[in-house]
């Protein structure tokens, strides 16, 4: 049986959308940042995992315990100048088959966004827009796979 944390539900009334705290409006990346600052905010358990040789925190929003399965999404601001580790999490990570993995990485910068599910092997890329956000806000409150559909543009 597969289950879903619950959203700490205290975050959202003082971080909505559309008010002094997350102002609706252009995107730029300070504030898809803040989408980072919620997921650590929220009753999510951490795992650190290692990717190619690299640390990385994921946040874990599903899990199996008979299958040993934990999913976890990946938030990181990147340089994509840094070609090496961008190639890494969106074109060759492949999640073990069981443990710990990031189901979902989110890979930004200043403009644009990259968005992969690790386990259909699904990916999106664009700019960062207002759908985009909310998309993210929405799958992070209730990350279900209609959710992950959906944050796909699926």
């Amino acid at each position: 049986m597969s289950n879903y944390y619950p959203f700490c539900q205290q975050v959202w009334p003082v971080l909505s959308w559309g008010t002094e705290d997350m102002p609706a409006g252009p995107i730029f990346g300070s504030d898809i940042m803040k989408i980072s600052d919620i997921v650590d905010n929220i009753s999510y358990r951490t795992k650190d995992i290692e990717i190619f040789n690299e640390n990385y925190t994921i946040s874990i929003f599903s899990y199996d315990e008979d299958l040993n399965v934990f999913d976890g999404i990946l938030i990181k601001y990147v340089d994509y100048d840094n070609k090496k580790e961008v190639d890494n999490l969106i074109n060759r990570y492949r999640p073990p088959v069981s443990g710990y993995s990031a189901r979902i990485i989110i890979l930004y910068n200043d403009n644009d966004i990259m968005i992969r599910d690790c386990r259909r092997n699904i990916y999106f890329g664009g700019l960062i827009s207002d759908r985009v956000i909310n998309r993210i806000m929405t799958f992070i409150r209730n990350p279900t796979e209609d959710n992950i559909s959906r944050l796909l543009g699926r």
